[in-house]
């Protein structure tokens, strides 16, 4: 596991509670380290079990916020569990979550796959992250 070193700016970020929040700033500023840290966080703390965390498209996610160096394994290990083509009951690709008050499901979902998406509508989210939402069509 890295160690995440975090300028007062994002601990700031990180202790902020609002119901929705935007990243901007410039390539390589470390939005998507902190953003998804603090969702991962967010995931665990709520009340819900299923949470959505989507991207591109599944490499995309998998090499920018799931496997990346600071990313969702590097920073939280054996909590997290990373099933790309889902397992057991849950068919879509997944993160399992240990969390304290019990595990938590978070689909993996790319723009680029509108018959994932179709699976997943209807459900009861706690947490969803959308990267590069200025992409998303």
């Amino acid at each position: 596991m890295s160690k995440l070193k975090l300028s007062p700016k994002y601990k700031a970020f990180l202790k902020c509670k609002a119901p929705v929040e935007f990243l901007e700033g410039t390539t390589a500023a470390g939005k998507t380290t902190v953003g998804v840290f603090k969702f991962i966080l967010k995931c665990a703390a709520s009340d819900k079990k299923l949470h959505i965390l989507s991207g591109l498209d599944l490499g995309t996610i998998e090499k920018n916020i799931i496997n990346k160096d600071l990313g969702i394994i590097d920073n939280f290990g054996i909590l997290t569990e990373y099933h790309s083509n889902g397992k057991g009951k849950n068919s879509l690709p997944h993160i399992v979550l240990h969390a304290p008050g019990g595990d938590k499901i978070i689909y993996v979902l790319g723009y680029d796959n509108k018959t994932r998406w179709k699976k997943a509508l209807g459900g009861q989210y706690g947490c969803l992250y959308i990267d590069e939402i200025g992409v998303y069509p």
